[in-house]
């Protein structure tokens, strides 16, 4: 859709464990990206 190769994020994260910062980035790349990723392509 708009080609870019990069993605900047700023996560505000409170008061949560570095863990718990962790996950959030794991699934963001593992669960949201992906769908992202597929639905951005279809108007291509």
């Amino acid at each position: 859709m708009f080609r870019n190769t990069r993605f900047l994020a700023q996560l505000v994260t409170g008061a949560i464990s570095h863990k718990q910062i962790l996950k959030t980035i794991e699934l963001f790349g593992t669960k949201v990206a992906p769908v992202v990723r597929k639905e951005t392509r279809k108007g291509n």
